[in-house]
């Protein structure tokens, strides 16, 4: 089953490459504004 999962998700990840680059994932990702800190989110 374990073997199942991961033939699947490498499978997943390969036709990901294809649609969209790491290059332009990673560009997008810096491009998004900063998490939020939850735990000063959340203080009292």
């Amino acid at each position: 089953m374990l073997g199942d999962l991961l033939a699947g998700a490498l499978e997943d990840a390969a036709a990901r490459r294809e649609t969209r680059p790491l290059t332009q994932v990673e560009a997008e990702a810096l491009a998004r504004p900063a998490a939020l800190d939850a735990l000063s989110a959340l203080a009292p």
